[in-house]
């Protein structure tokens, strides 16, 4: 079944072994090793990820996710989402790896036994110990809050009202004044702050505690492949980010711009849409946190 699972954002089954009691699974290499090595290991002289290829991974991520939530109309409950199961290949090319165990079901929910990791699992699946799509958009919102914190998710060095990045950034996801404390030191500033600002909204979406007031998978990759195709596109003229996603939270608006951008986003003349059954993620008013 492995071996059938196929996209860029996967790393690829090359083969296996099964001889007497060893069960050997070989994986493509992948030469850039863990996000996890880059964000919290990384050796003396190597750069932090810049701002842009952050955002890379993050939309990378989400669409091996989304992926596995559609395949063949069977989707692949896949529990083991975090740092280090993300594999970067040349150019910081994001891959999900660890499918040992992967969860195949038809129904909305698998019950699995609790197979994720503490510290990404949604609050609900830590109870319950059903595997939902929910769950994993909670896990992909903490990978996207470490993506821009540069914190672990658990952090045991870390003070005991730090070290659980969630719980830390909660208080912080409800105050727009207060996002540039979620920042990554070793950024240095080097970020567009309206980008930023966006990313961290979804992230919030993601990590809200009532799984059924989270976005789809679809909508999430919907929204981080905008950001990242608008970062290129600003990058490649020279010009400042524009104000896309939730721009009330950005700067205030009067009400016939905010009318005038419902209503190209409505004609499609903003160039993105999220056709799905949920609250499209790209305009409107943020989903309460």
């Amino acid at each position: 079944m492995l071996s059938l699972l196929y996209h860029p954002n996967l790393v690829t089954l090359i083969g296996y072994c099964c001889e007497r009691d060893q069960r050997l699974i070989v994986y493509e290499y992948m030469p850039l090793g863990s996000l996890e090595n880059h964000l919290f290991d990384r050796p003396l002289g190597r750069e932090p990820l810049d701002w842009n290829t952050r955002m890379k991974i993050a939309s990378g991520v989400a669409k091996g996710l989304e992926y596995l939530e559609i395949w063949r109309d069977l989707p692949v409950m896949f529990g083991e989402l975090r740092s280090s199961n993300i594999l970067l290949d040349e150019g910081y090319h994001p891959k999900l790896s660890y499918f040992g165990i992967p969860k195949f079901g038809n129904s909305s929910h698998v019950s699995t036994g609790l197979v994720g990791t503490y510290g990404y699992c949604a609050p609900e699946y830590a109870v319950t110990g059903n595997l939902t799509p929910e769950c994993k958009v909670y896990g992909l919102g903490v990978v996207l809050l470490e993506l821009i914190s540069g914190r672990k998710a658990i952090d045991k060095s870390r003070s005991p009202e730090t070290c659980h990045l969630v719980k830390w950034a909660q208080p912080i996801l409800k105050d727009i004044s207060e996002y540039h404390r979620l920042v990554d030191p070793l950024l240095h500033g080097s970020y567009p702050v309206e980008w930023l600002n966006q990313a961290i909204v979804i992230a919030a979406m993601c990590l809200h505690e009532k799984a059924d007031r989270r976005p789809t998978i679809r909508e999430v990759v919907s929204a981080l492949t905008y950001i990242e195709s608008q970062q290129k596109q600003c990058n490649r003229r020279g010009r400042h980010p524009c104000s896309f996603f939730y721009p009330s939270l950005v700067r205030k608006e009067s009400g016939l711009e905010k009318e005038r951008k419902k209503g190209e986003f409505e004609r499609g003349s903003t160039g993105y849409g999220a056709d799905s059954g949920k609250q499209v993620v790209g305009y409107i008013e943020m989903l309460e946190i």
